[in-house]
């Protein structure tokens, strides 16, 4: 009698010790899984934080500028309401007087430009020929092979002017201290505050101050 309970006593715990480690590894398994999806959003906070950081940092930066620019944006809002003023007083006067190349580079991709706007309308309104029946298939296709091969030219060359443009080194432009709006109108004075009369403006190879 004592020889089998003491078999039977040591089977269960042998029973009783496999469930055991087979718990314990459970348990172990759970909870590097938990510390492992923890670990993961502990590194998502910190990254968030840091994003969140160097965001409110560029925020500060594009307030500073603003703050900055704001004297030069009110006088160039002013300069756009006297050229608006001389549209509506002057029928001659058209937005080609506004901007205008300073530069041979400048002048070419202005053109190239115009040409490709041009060959979309014109492809655009093939369409719509297509569409209403004014205009056959074949000589459709022709057409828009031929628009889309100039419009292939068109881009390329603008391409190239660019980075052509952007590889020769050009000074700063600077705003000059006047505007001439016709030989026979007197000058009208665009002078910038003090603080921005000799700052550079952008190097974009146009003018907003040619002479009119």
């Amino acid at each position: 009698f004592f020889s089998s309970f003491n078999s039977m006593q040591h089977e269960l715990q042998n029973a009783l010790a496999i469930k055991l480690d087979e718990r314990l590894r459970q348990f172990t398994e759970e909870n590097r899984a938990v510390n492992d999806v923890r670990m993961d959003l502990q590194r998502q906070l910190q990254i968030g934080a840091k994003h969140i950081s160097e965001v409110h940092a560029k925020l500060l930066r594009y307030k500073a500028e603003l703050l900055e620019s704001g004297p030069e944006l009110d006088c160039c809002i002013l300069q756009v309401d006297e050229v608006l003023k001389i549209a509506d007083r002057d029928k001659a006067f058209t937005c080609d007087n506004i901007l205008v190349p300073m530069d041979i580079l400048s002048q070419q991709l202005l053109e190239v430009e115009a040409e490709d706007r041009a060959l979309e309308d014109l492809m655009y309104s093939l369409h719509d020929a297509l569409r209403n029946k004014t205009i056959e298939l074949q000589p459709f296709l022709r057409a828009i092979a031929d628009a889309a091969h100039k419009q292939f030219k068109c881009r390329a060359l603008a391409s190239k002017i660019c980075k052509t443009m952007q590889q020769q080194p050009q000074p700063g432009l600077h705003r000059p201290q006047a505007v001439r709006l016709s030989p026979e109108r007197a000058m009208w004075d665009t002078t910038p505050p003090s603080s921005l009369a000799h700052r550079p403006a952008a190097n974009t190879g146009f003018s907003m101050y040619p002479d009119l």
